[in-house]
């Protein structure tokens, strides 16, 4: 028995999430790649951007949230 309750309540609304979340990753302004790890709770989704020659910086998000939220803090500049 799984002790964890599903987070989508239903297929079509897992997949019209998942598309909007694509959608809006998409958008990430700087360059990056996407993978996944296992952990003991499931496959969790990293996001590695910037310049691999500085020293890394790990972005954690908050509870109910994900990693769009850090779209928004990036300075970009030519």
């Amino acid at each position: 028995m799984n002790k964890y309750k599903p987070v989508y309540k239903s297929k079509s609304g897992k997949e019209a999430i998942l598309k909007k979340y694509t959608e809006f990753l998409s958008k990430w302004p700087v360059p990056h790649e996407d993978f996944y790890i296992d952990t003991c709770l499931g496959k969790t989704f990293i996001r590695r951007s910037g310049d691999k020659t500085l020293p890394p910086l790990l972005l954690l998000h908050g509870t109910s949230s994900n990693s769009t939220i850090w779209v928004g803090e990036f300075i970009v500049t030519g």
